[in-house]
């Protein structure tokens, strides 16, 4: 279970706020220049990928877009899934699980594919090495029973890995640390972020 970090000056909340969105805004504008240096470069990146993905939390579905030859924009929406399974002598044995929404948009970096090329390494469906920086948000549960957790805005920066098995499946792993706010109790945590997911890669 997560721990709540209570917080006495809400400007601190709201001032790690800022400071996200700032960075968010930055590496927008960054990606925007370098796409406009490199745009009669070849790219190795795909100009879309649409994946249906799973993973041990959730289903989604996500859009990466690449804006130039190493940089990406990653729209994503989809259903997390939380459960938990508690006991005891006085209530006996309980059962808990929800089911909420979840959309993020995040800025890929993936540093390493000139590397790639150069060791014919394959970059198919944008297999290589990333930096990142996500901004999220969980909505409230759509469906729930004995569990309900608040809506959380949450900004992750993260190194991960996509790699592609075949033609039409990939895997992605990711770590990072996420910054959450619950957004009803003006609450906020901090917690180490791992991803795993398979896809099936529409397009």
């Amino acid at each position: 279970m997560i721990r709540i970090i209570m917080l006495t000056d809400i400007n601190f909340t709201l001032s790690a706020l800022k400071i996200g969105v700032t960075l968010l805004l930055l590496l927008f504008c960054l990606q925007t220049i370098l796409a406009q240096d490199n745009i009669n470069d070849i790219n190795p990146l795909k100009n879309n990928q649409i994946k249906v993905n799973a993973s041990v939390i959730g289903l989604s579905l996500n859009c990466e877009k690449s804006i130039s030859r190493s940089l990406a924009i990653n729209y994503e929406a989809g259903l997390s899934y939380s459960f938990y399974v508690g006991g005891g002598a006085l209530y006996g044995n309980r059962f808990g699980y929800e089911l909420s929404p979840i959309f993020s948009i995040e800025n890929r970096w993936y540093y390493n594919l000139h590397k790639r090329l150069i060791k014919n390494k394959p970059t198919i469906n944008n297999s290589g090495n990333f930096l990142s920086l996500k901004a999220g948000y969980r909505a409230s549960p759509v469906v729930s029973k004995n569990l309900y957790n608040n809506p959380v805005f949450v900004i992750i920066p993260a190194w991960g890995i996509q790699r592609s098995i075949g033609k039409k499946v990939s895997f992605e792993f990711a770590t990072g640390y996420a910054f959450i706010v619950d957004t009803h109790r003006k609450e906020w945590s901090r917690n180490i972020n791992l991803s795993i997911k398979f896809g099936y890669i529409l397009k």
